[in-house]
């Protein structure tokens, strides 16, 4: 006979997701941080590498403070380590993504989840993830440039029609904006959809194929996609706030105490924490999918989740 699962598989809203996303973080806080501060630690330790030597963000504090005061520019080599501690940070997010999503699957099933055991599974499925990441990764920008090229064609038919006639050009600027609104929310759900392929990958053993086949399905089916809408912008709205409040007081800190390395720790702790957050967030609501779509009730063995490599 199945065990009863600890968080019961059933239909969510949106504002019961964010509470049992709230609860399961809480009871696992030092787990999913820890996660997280695996990318995050190395990142920060680079960063520190990097400016410390060129003055870095100290730099632009004594640009504020004195603004006569030329500063000097980033030589190329740092201008080379900072696109590749960003490509560096792409690449390994989605690691740390799918280990916490497997924590929350444990945390399902009522099991008690470990840090080297949620690596350890998604270490096991490291080349197929990074094929689904860079495969996404390419979806996102042939649609960013389709839809971008179609909104610049429009506008431009709009700003050749201004003079000879005006309303034409209104309408015309109005389908440019209408447009524009649509690349946003094709952006929005594409990395929506982007980080349930790689959870596929992961927790249900999915090729590449299958794994962006199955999240576009479940993104885009007609009954999924206002809520998963509103999830991505909770989503996007979140992570804007979390960079905006590290940001500040990251900034504050160094500000005050004159240290960076005091600033990276904190941003990187403050980050690692709010970062475990919206991760787990969206692993309830990938959790929360499947069982609408595919019919997971509390009778579902929950191992299954996490299936067996």
């Amino acid at each position: 006979m199945n065990e009863m699962p600890a968080y019961p598989l059933r239909a969510l809203s949106i504002g019961e997701i964010f509470d049992r996303a709230v609860t399961i973080y809480v009871k696992n806080f030092v787990l999913f941080t820890a996660i997280v501060l695996t990318v995050l630690a190395p990142y920060a330790v680079a960063q520190y590498a990097l400016f410390s030597g060129q003055g870095g963000f100290e730099q632009i504090f004594t640009q504020a403070q004195h603004p006569n005061v030329p500063v000097p520019t980033l030589p190329p080599g740092a201008l080379v380590g900072i696109v590749s501690l960003a490509f560096l940070a792409v690449l390994l997010a989605p690691f740390a993504s799918n280990a916490v999503a497997v924590g929350v699957a444990e945390a399902y099933s009522g099991r008690a989840s470990g840090y080297a055991a949620a690596y350890k599974r998604v270490l096991r499925r490291a080349f197929p993830l990074l094929l689904t990441l860079i495969t996404s990764g390419l979806i996102l920008l042939g649609t960013y440039m389709g839809l971008g090229i179609v909104v610049v064609i429009v506008a431009m038919i709009g700003v050749a029609f201004v003079k000879p006639f005006l309303p034409l050009a209104v309408l015309i600027f109005a389908i440019a904006v209408a447009c524009f609104l649509a690349l946003i929310v094709a952006l929005i759900m594409l990395v929506m959809m982007s980080t349930f392929a790689t959870y596929a990958t992961v927790l249900e053993n999915a090729d590449v194929g299958q794994a962006i086949q199955s999240a576009f399905r479940r993104i885009f089916s007609r009954p999924e996609f206002t809520k998963a809408f509103l999830m991505a912008l909770a989503y996007l709205a979140i992570e804007f706030g979390v960079m905006v409040l590290a940001g500040s007081l990251a900034f504050a800190v160094l500000m005050f105490m004159h240290n960076l390395g005091l600033q990276l720790v904190f941003s990187t702790i403050l980050n690692a924490v709010l970062t475990a957050f919206i991760t787990v967030l969206l692993a309830v609501y990938y959790f929360d999918v499947r069982t609408r779509t595919e019919g997971l009730d509390l009778e579902v063995d929950l191992g299954q989740l996490v299936s067996n490599p």
